[in-house]
Protein backbone atom coordinates (compact mmCIF):
# COMPACT_ATOMS: atom_id res chain seq x y z
CA UNK A 1 0.00 0.00 0.00
CA UNK A 2 1.01 3.31 -0.92
CA UNK A 3 0.18 6.65 0.98
CA UNK A 4 0.84 10.42 0.13
CA UNK A 5 1.04 12.85 3.09
CA UNK A 6 0.79 16.80 2.27
CA UNK A 7 2.55 18.50 5.70
CA UNK A 8 4.59 15.64 6.61
CA UNK A 9 6.90 18.09 8.36
CA UNK A 10 4.21 18.56 10.42
CA UNK A 11 3.39 17.92 14.22
CA UNK A 12 0.97 15.66 12.67
CA UNK A 13 2.00 14.66 9.79
CA UNK A 14 5.23 13.26 11.31
CA UNK A 15 3.50 11.24 13.85
CA UNK A 16 0.79 10.09 10.92
CA UNK A 17 4.58 8.88 8.95
CA UNK A 18 5.96 7.23 11.61
CA UNK A 19 2.32 5.34 12.38
CA UNK A 20 2.04 4.31 8.89
CA UNK A 21 5.53 3.16 8.32
CA UNK A 22 4.63 0.47 11.05
CA UNK A 23 2.30 -1.17 9.43
CA UNK A 24 3.59 -1.22 7.19
CA UNK A 25 2.79 1.23 4.13
CA UNK A 26 5.00 3.07 1.68
CA UNK A 27 4.86 6.22 2.44
CA UNK A 28 5.52 9.20 0.05
CA UNK A 29 5.50 13.24 0.92
CA UNK A 30 4.19 16.40 -1.42
CA UNK A 31 5.27 19.98 -0.13
CA UNK A 32 6.94 23.00 -2.37
CA UNK A 33 9.90 22.85 -0.04
CA UNK A 34 12.43 19.52 -0.28
CA UNK A 35 12.22 16.20 1.22
CA UNK A 36 14.02 12.60 0.75
CA UNK A 37 13.92 10.34 -1.85
CA UNK A 38 10.40 9.46 -0.99
CA UNK A 39 9.23 12.64 -1.62
CA UNK A 40 7.71 14.51 -4.52
CA UNK A 41 8.45 18.43 -5.02
CA UNK A 42 5.75 20.99 -5.91
CA UNK A 43 6.38 24.82 -7.03
CA UNK A 44 3.60 25.62 -4.78
CA UNK A 45 0.54 24.91 -2.77
CA UNK A 46 -1.63 25.77 -6.19
CA UNK A 47 0.96 24.10 -8.34
CA UNK A 48 -1.87 21.50 -9.98
CA UNK A 49 0.53 20.36 -12.66
CA UNK A 50 3.13 18.90 -9.99
CA UNK A 51 0.43 17.36 -8.22
CA UNK A 52 -0.87 15.72 -11.38
CA UNK A 53 2.45 14.40 -12.37
CA UNK A 54 2.46 13.01 -8.81
CA UNK A 55 -0.05 11.10 -8.71
CA UNK A 56 0.24 9.78 -12.55
CA UNK A 57 3.45 8.66 -11.57
CA UNK A 58 2.38 6.97 -7.98
CA UNK A 59 -1.06 5.86 -7.97
CA UNK A 60 -1.44 6.17 -4.24
CA UNK A 61 -3.94 4.12 -2.08
CA UNK A 62 -4.93 7.20 -0.20
CA UNK A 63 -4.21 10.67 0.59
CA UNK A 64 -3.93 12.07 3.77
CA UNK A 65 -4.00 16.27 2.86
CA UNK A 66 -2.10 17.66 6.86
CA UNK A 67 -1.08 20.51 5.13
CA UNK A 68 -2.32 23.86 6.52
CA UNK A 69 -1.36 27.42 8.58
CA UNK A 70 -3.10 29.14 11.22
CA UNK A 71 -1.25 32.14 10.50
CA UNK A 72 0.46 34.55 8.01
CA UNK A 73 1.42 38.24 7.17
CA UNK A 74 -1.55 38.02 4.54
CA UNK A 75 -4.77 37.07 5.07
CA UNK A 76 -4.73 35.99 1.37
CA UNK A 77 -2.15 33.16 1.80
CA UNK A 78 -3.74 31.64 4.55
CA UNK A 79 -7.05 30.55 2.06
CA UNK A 80 -4.56 30.15 -0.60
CA UNK A 81 -2.75 27.58 1.30
CA UNK A 82 -5.89 26.14 3.60
CA UNK A 83 -8.02 25.81 0.78
CA UNK A 84 -6.32 26.57 -2.70
CA UNK A 85 -4.04 23.45 -1.89
CA UNK A 86 -7.50 21.14 -1.31
CA UNK A 87 -8.84 22.29 -4.45
CA UNK A 88 -5.63 21.71 -6.94
CA UNK A 89 -5.38 18.44 -5.08
CA UNK A 90 -8.78 17.06 -5.88
CA UNK A 91 -8.60 18.54 -9.22
CA UNK A 92 -5.35 16.62 -9.92
CA UNK A 93 -6.89 13.23 -9.04
CA UNK A 94 -10.07 14.11 -11.15
CA UNK A 95 -7.40 15.08 -14.16
CA UNK A 96 -5.51 11.51 -13.40
CA UNK A 97 -8.66 9.85 -13.40
CA UNK A 98 -8.37 8.69 -9.37
CA UNK A 99 -11.97 10.19 -8.19
CA UNK A 100 -11.73 7.26 -5.90
CA UNK A 101 -8.86 7.39 -3.97
CA UNK A 102 -9.98 7.89 -0.58
CA UNK A 103 -8.74 11.54 0.91
CA UNK A 104 -8.59 12.53 4.39
CA UNK A 105 -8.94 16.50 4.73
CA UNK A 106 -7.85 17.97 8.28
CA UNK A 107 -10.08 20.90 9.21
CA UNK A 108 -10.01 22.27 13.15
CA UNK A 109 -12.78 22.42 15.87
CA UNK A 110 -12.17 26.34 15.15
CA UNK A 111 -14.44 25.73 12.00
CA UNK A 112 -17.32 26.04 15.04
CA UNK A 113 -16.18 28.90 16.42
CA UNK A 114 -17.74 30.49 19.55
CA UNK A 115 -20.07 28.01 20.54
CA UNK A 116 -22.44 28.17 23.90
CA UNK A 117 -22.14 25.59 26.85
CA UNK A 118 -25.53 24.60 26.29
CA UNK A 119 -24.75 23.47 22.84
CA UNK A 120 -21.49 21.36 24.03
CA UNK A 121 -20.44 18.69 23.40
CA UNK A 122 -20.53 20.41 19.75
CA UNK A 123 -22.36 17.51 17.25
CA UNK A 124 -20.99 18.15 13.23
CA UNK A 125 -24.27 19.21 12.16
CA UNK A 126 -24.20 22.19 14.68
CA UNK A 127 -23.93 25.43 12.32
CA UNK A 128 -20.66 26.73 11.70
CA UNK A 129 -19.77 30.15 12.44
CA UNK A 130 -15.49 30.78 12.45
CA UNK A 131 -14.22 34.05 13.83
CA UNK A 132 -10.59 34.11 12.39
CA UNK A 133 -9.43 33.36 8.75
CA UNK A 134 -7.87 30.14 9.93
CA UNK A 135 -11.25 28.44 10.92
CA UNK A 136 -13.07 30.24 8.07
CA UNK A 137 -10.44 28.83 5.81
CA UNK A 138 -10.87 25.26 7.18
CA UNK A 139 -14.91 25.48 6.92
CA UNK A 140 -14.18 26.45 3.16
CA UNK A 141 -11.96 23.41 2.90
CA UNK A 142 -14.36 21.29 3.89
CA UNK A 143 -16.85 22.78 2.29
CA UNK A 144 -14.65 21.75 -1.16
CA UNK A 145 -14.38 18.21 0.47
CA UNK A 146 -18.54 17.97 0.52
CA UNK A 147 -18.74 18.80 -2.68
CA UNK A 148 -15.66 16.82 -4.37
CA UNK A 149 -17.78 13.78 -2.48
CA UNK A 150 -21.21 14.50 -4.20
CA UNK A 151 -19.17 14.59 -8.09
CA UNK A 152 -17.60 10.98 -6.76
CA UNK A 153 -14.90 11.56 -4.84
CA UNK A 154 -13.79 9.68 -1.16
CA UNK A 155 -13.49 12.53 1.18
CA UNK A 156 -13.01 12.01 4.57
CA UNK A 157 -13.26 16.09 6.33
CA UNK A 158 -12.15 15.70 10.26
CA UNK A 159 -12.30 18.36 12.86
CA UNK A 160 -9.85 17.25 15.56
CA UNK A 161 -9.92 18.93 18.76
CA UNK A 162 -6.73 20.32 20.82
CA UNK A 163 -4.09 18.01 19.79
CA UNK A 164 -1.16 17.05 22.29
CA UNK A 165 2.12 15.06 22.10
CA UNK A 166 5.74 15.56 21.05
CA UNK A 167 6.57 18.20 18.81
CA UNK A 168 3.83 19.95 19.16
CA UNK A 169 4.08 23.81 17.58
CA UNK A 170 5.24 26.77 19.33
CA UNK A 171 2.13 28.58 18.24
CA UNK A 172 0.08 26.19 20.43
CA UNK A 173 0.09 27.22 24.36
CA UNK A 174 1.22 23.52 25.81
CA UNK A 175 4.23 23.52 22.69
CA UNK A 176 5.72 26.50 23.87
CA UNK A 177 5.89 26.12 27.15
CA UNK A 178 7.33 22.76 26.05
CA UNK A 179 10.00 24.83 24.09
CA UNK A 180 10.51 26.89 26.87
CA UNK A 181 11.08 23.92 29.33
CA UNK A 182 13.79 22.74 27.24
CA UNK A 183 15.86 26.04 27.15
CA UNK A 184 15.55 26.51 31.06
CA UNK A 185 16.74 23.35 31.15
CA UNK A 186 19.93 24.12 29.07
CA UNK A 187 20.19 27.86 30.30
CA UNK A 188 19.28 29.34 27.27
CA UNK A 189 16.20 31.16 29.35
CA UNK A 190 14.91 32.48 32.43
CA UNK A 191 13.46 30.14 34.31
CA UNK A 192 9.99 32.06 33.60
CA UNK A 193 7.43 31.44 30.99
CA UNK A 194 4.34 33.88 29.70
CA UNK A 195 0.91 32.90 29.27
CA UNK A 196 -2.29 34.04 28.61
CA UNK A 197 -5.60 32.74 29.78
CA UNK A 198 -5.12 29.32 32.12
CA UNK A 199 -8.64 29.27 33.44
CA UNK A 200 -10.02 27.36 29.75
CA UNK A 201 -11.05 23.43 29.47
CA UNK A 202 -9.96 21.80 25.99
CA UNK A 203 -10.85 18.86 24.43
CA UNK A 204 -7.48 17.28 24.81
CA UNK A 205 -6.95 14.36 22.42
CA UNK A 206 -3.09 12.96 21.95
CA UNK A 207 -2.03 12.97 18.97
CA UNK A 208 -0.89 8.90 18.81
CA UNK A 209 -4.71 8.59 19.16
CA UNK A 210 -5.42 10.76 16.57
CA UNK A 211 -3.48 9.59 13.42
CA UNK A 212 -4.78 6.08 14.71
CA UNK A 213 -8.39 7.46 13.90
CA UNK A 214 -6.92 8.87 10.60
CA UNK A 215 -5.72 5.41 9.56
CA UNK A 216 -9.16 3.89 10.43
CA UNK A 217 -11.08 6.50 8.97
CA UNK A 218 -9.90 6.92 5.30
CA UNK A 219 -10.13 3.29 5.46
CA UNK A 220 -13.93 3.09 6.44
CA UNK A 221 -16.14 3.90 3.43
CA UNK A 222 -18.91 4.55 5.63
CA UNK A 223 -16.89 7.79 6.56
CA UNK A 224 -17.00 9.04 2.71
CA UNK A 225 -18.19 12.37 2.35
CA UNK A 226 -18.87 12.76 6.42
CA UNK A 227 -17.21 15.75 8.98
CA UNK A 228 -16.01 13.80 11.40
CA UNK A 229 -14.92 15.44 15.33
CA UNK A 230 -11.95 13.60 16.44
CA UNK A 231 -11.82 14.08 19.88
CA UNK A 232 -12.42 12.36 23.25
CA UNK A 233 -15.36 14.25 24.31
CA UNK A 234 -14.26 15.40 27.43
CA UNK A 235 -12.63 18.47 29.03
CA UNK A 236 -9.20 18.51 30.66
CA UNK A 237 -7.69 22.12 32.70
CA UNK A 238 -5.43 24.08 30.60
CA UNK A 239 -3.98 25.14 34.56
CA UNK A 240 -4.01 21.90 35.60
CA UNK A 241 -2.38 20.12 32.19
CA UNK A 242 0.34 23.25 32.03
CA UNK A 243 1.43 23.05 35.88
CA UNK A 244 1.89 19.08 35.69
CA UNK A 245 3.86 19.30 32.73
CA UNK A 246 6.28 22.03 34.41
CA UNK A 247 6.03 19.99 37.76
CA UNK A 248 7.04 16.77 35.76
CA UNK A 249 10.47 18.24 33.97
CA UNK A 250 11.66 18.93 37.61
CA UNK A 251 12.01 22.89 36.77
CA UNK A 252 10.96 25.74 39.04
CA UNK A 253 9.14 27.70 36.68
CA UNK A 254 7.48 31.40 37.20
CA UNK A 255 4.26 31.60 35.05
CA UNK A 256 4.04 35.43 34.00
CA UNK A 257 0.86 36.90 32.74
CA UNK A 258 0.88 38.69 29.20
CA UNK A 259 -2.16 40.32 28.30
CA UNK A 260 -0.89 40.08 24.73
CA UNK A 261 -1.57 36.51 24.74
CA UNK A 262 -5.37 36.68 25.75
CA UNK A 263 -7.61 35.64 22.94
CA UNK A 264 -10.10 38.19 21.85
CA UNK A 265 -12.52 35.39 21.69
CA UNK A 266 -11.57 32.55 23.99
CA UNK A 267 -14.68 29.96 25.53
CA UNK A 268 -13.81 29.19 28.90
CA UNK A 269 -14.80 25.30 27.87
CA UNK A 270 -15.28 23.86 24.53
CA UNK A 271 -15.64 19.88 23.70
CA UNK A 272 -16.72 18.02 20.67
CA UNK A 273 -19.43 15.23 20.84
CA UNK A 274 -17.88 12.00 19.73
CA UNK A 275 -21.04 9.83 18.74
CA UNK A 276 -20.52 9.86 15.16
CA UNK A 277 -16.96 8.88 15.75
CA UNK A 278 -18.12 5.78 18.15
CA UNK A 279 -20.92 4.71 15.01
CA UNK A 280 -17.78 4.57 12.94
CA UNK A 281 -15.45 3.18 15.25
CA UNK A 282 -16.97 1.27 18.05
CA UNK A 283 -14.75 2.78 20.43
CA UNK A 284 -13.65 6.59 20.94
CA UNK A 285 -9.95 7.34 23.01
CA UNK A 286 -9.28 8.42 26.36
CA UNK A 287 -7.81 11.06 27.22
CA UNK A 288 -4.39 9.93 29.75
CA UNK A 289 -3.14 13.43 30.84
CA UNK A 290 -0.01 11.73 32.71
CA UNK A 291 0.92 8.94 29.86
CA UNK A 292 1.05 12.28 27.80
CA UNK A 293 2.39 14.33 29.73
CA UNK A 294 5.32 12.30 30.08
CA UNK A 295 5.84 11.46 26.17
CA UNK A 296 6.10 15.23 25.84
CA UNK A 297 8.74 15.39 28.46
CA UNK A 298 10.21 12.45 26.98
CA UNK A 299 10.39 14.42 23.64
CA UNK A 300 12.07 17.30 24.92
CA UNK A 301 15.29 15.17 26.62
CA UNK A 302 14.48 15.90 30.02
CA UNK A 303 14.19 12.69 32.64
CA UNK A 304 11.19 11.53 33.33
Amino acid sequence: MRALVTGGSGFCGLHLIRFLQKIPVDVFTLAPRPGNSHHYPITSTTDGKGMAACLAELKPDFIFHLAGIVNAPSPALIYKVNVGYACELLSALEHTGQNGTPVLLVGTSAEYGLVGEEDLPVREDHPPRPYNHHGISKLAQTLVGQAASQSGHCTVMVRPGNIIGPGMPSHTLIGRIAKALDRIRTGQQEPQVEVGNLEAFRDFIDVKDVVEIYWDLIRNSQAYGQVINVCTGTTTSVRKTVERLVELSGADVEFVSNTSRLRTHDPAVHCGSTSKLYQLQGRVPRFDLEKTLHSIIAGIGLPE
